[in-house]
């Protein structure tokens, strides 16, 4: 894939330094599922491949034929084929262990259909990914923080939820908006789901794309919900405080549409700092309500062309999530940021 451009590069290290305050810990422990599959399991067929160990085995309806499954796991170190033979079988397919992401990434390729990343890079927090066959399309989950095995299960049911909270944009009456929306053909959607000590997170970038005189035209939709309290793996009562989305580009930035969900709109206020020109897309929301400080939901898109049709499109992009406990003498902010490039793989 090309090198990320000067610009985007600094973006990268500036959402890497600003980085966590503090680490992330596991997932949801295992008494939210009273010792049963997770509800999307639960009328479900697993196929797990040597090497890897399901908690629960017992509350699962298993199969040795992975073509049979409506899930399909596999150890990181599995053969590419085997994993692309599982995705073209229709079956969503999750990748467990170090480097999961990269065997994952390379069996979507040998796929052949459109598919996308969040985020092209991973490391060891990053230990289950997945991604869901959707006819022309292979949609993908990366999640973050995750216990293995003990919350493999709960992973693995997320993986199998497809569409993300609604958010509502803002009317927009650009007429490159209008026009990308209409004639634009889906090329991926990827989530990062993640979880730490103090609350959990839930980021899904969407994007379509069409070809136009001169070059290529895209539809990037980011969406962000930060969960408070209860979704944290231990108790905590830290509150939800911020959610920052943005998005850096080498292509031209047309238009930018700005929303929020979860709550009324009067509950949350919504800064817009974008600089289109220098292609950065920037939306701050904030929480005005007891509601909204337990969860909502911004979201933004962005209509970006390019002069050439390329293979690959990507952009550097980051959600940027926090929470807020009270202190005595002043508050204590905990950060959890997804910063990275994306890469989408439109089969024009």
């Amino acid at each position: 894939m090309p090198p990320l451009s000067r610009r985007a590069l600094l973006a990268t290290m500036a959402a890497g330094t600003a980085g966590t305050s503090a680490g992330c810990s596991g997932w949801i422990d295992d008494s939210s599922t009273n010792g049963n599959a997770p509800s999307e399991l639960a009328n479900r067929t697993v196929f797990a491949a040597e090497g890897v160990t399901l908690p629960r085995a017992e509350s699962l309806d298993r199969t040795a034929d992975p073509s049979n499954a409506d899930v399909a796991v596999y150890p990181a170190d599995a053969s590419v084929d085997s994993i692309t033979d599982s995705l073209q079988a229709e079956t969503a397919t999750a990748v467990v262990g170090a480097h999961a992401q990269a065997a994952l990434m390379e069996a979507c390729a040998a796929d052949g259909r459109s598919f996308g990343f969040a985020r092209n890079s991973w490391g060891p927090e990053t230990s289950v990914v997945a991604a869901t066959p959707s006819g022309d399309r292979i949609d993908t989950h990366l999640f973050v923080g995750v216990d293995i095995p003990d919350d493999l299960l709960w992973a693995l049911d997320d993986a199998l939820v497809t569409t993300g909270p609604e958010c509502t944009l803002r009317q927009n009456s650009s007429e490159h908006s209008e026009r990308f929306t209409e004639d634009t053909q889906p090329v991926s959607i990827s989530r990062i789901r993640g979880v730490n000590d103090v609350g959990g997170f839930d980021r899904w970038d969407r994007v379509r794309a069409t070809r136009h005189a001169g070059g290529a035209g895209y539809v990037v939709d980011i969406t962000g919900t930060i969960f408070a309290g209860p979704a944290a793996r231990h108790d905590s009562n830290y509150r939800s405080d911020q959610i920052r989305l943005v998005t850096h580009t080498d292509g031209q930035v047309e238009s930018a549409t700005l929303g929020v969900g979860g709550v009324s709109v009067d509950a949350l206020q919504t800064d817009d700092r974008s600089k289109r020109s220098d292609g950065v897309v920037e939306q701050a929301v904030t929480p005005e309500s007891d509601a909204a400080r337990q969860s909502f939901t911004a979201c933004q898109r962005a209509i970006i062309t390019t002069d050439t049709v390329e293979k690959q499109f990507s952009y550097t992009a980051n959600g940027r999530f926090r929470w807020r406990k009270s202190g005595l003498f002043e508050d204590d902010l905990w950060h959890h940021h997804t910063p990275g490039q994306a890469v989408w793989y439109p089969r024009w």
